[in-house]
């Protein structure tokens, strides 16, 4: 806690933006009590990246989902390049966010990964990702099998089975 793991993520984004010429989209995933915070810090720091806020009740997210987020669009004409949500959010969204090619999805939280069979695991990991970034100060709690599953999330090629991990 207190690495500075906001400013950190955000400054990365910034760097694809201002160095790769990349606009993302970037995907963004936080507890529901960070995300005001994250928002805050978008807009502190990385005034020339257009972050939209993918929350609220049901009838304020259907109307994200018609007049803003539209998956289908071209990047240069997409009017956000980064988009801060919620585990839960994710997870009832699903069918929206994953029709994204996300270039950096970023999990703030990211211990929420450590079991590999929870509903937010499964739906985070069936998203198109170019590069996963996850923050975390606390890797693991119980045991190994916690940061197998954290690395099998961000190189499952290399860290595909538990068991050889374990042993």
């Amino acid at each position: 806690m207190g690495l500075w793991e906001t400013l950190q993520s955000i400054s990365v984004l910034v760097y694809m933006q201002e160095f790769k010429a990349c606009n993302g989209p970037h995907l963004v995933v936080v507890p529901k009590s960070t995300l005001s915070n994250w928002m805050n810090e978008l807009a502190r720091w990385a005034p020339k990246l257009s972050a939209v806020r993918f929350h609220g009740s049901k009838e304020e997210r259907e109307e994200l989902k018609k007049n803003l987020m539209l998956p289908g669009q071209r990047d240069e004409d997409r009017s956000w390049d980064v988009c801060v949500t919620t585990y839960e959010v994710c997870n009832m969204d699903r069918n929206l966010l994953e029709k994204f090619a996300w270039q950096y999805l970023v999990i703030d939280e990211a211990h929420r990964l450590k079991n590999e069979a929870s509903t937010f695991s499964r739906t985070i990991r069936t998203f198109e990702t170019r590069y996963r970034l996850l923050l975390t100060g606390t890797p693991l709690q119980n045991n190994l099998h916690e940061l197998w599953a954290l690395l099998n999330f961000l190189v499952p090629d290399v860290f595909a089975s538990a068991e050889q991990f374990d042993d």
